[in-house]
């Protein structure tokens, strides 16, 4: 706890490099050098949903696309050390949009 809060914590997933064995054997082999390997979940709800949608619909590449494009256009810029990048639109952004 925090200030009388309840703290919100990244859900973490530990693999072991070598498992599924059918992982290709460059990836596997270049992950198994660095130990165990740790997957975050996603925080943010919103942000997850809508990777989760955009990846039932389309293939990786373009749905990264996508979602880049969704976030600059109707997201929130910011700053970041590596430069601007665009966040997900929030529900009150999402709810005024037209179904064009």
């Amino acid at each position: 706890m925090c200030g009388g809060r309840r703290g919100r914590q990244a859900r973490v997933r530990q693999h072991r490099p070598l498992e599924p064995p059918a992982t290709p054997a460059v990836p596997r082999d270049g992950l198994g050098r660095l130990g165990v390997i740790r997957r975050l979940g996603n925080p943010w709800l919103r942000d997850a949903i809508t990777t989760t949608v955009l990846r039932q619909v389309v293939r990786a590449d373009q749905a990264r696309k996508l979602y880049r494009t969704w976030c600059s256009t109707y997201g929130t810029t910011v700053d970041g050390p590596r430069g601007a990048f665009a966040v997900v639109p929030s529900p009150a952004t999402v709810l005024t949009l037209t179904s064009e």
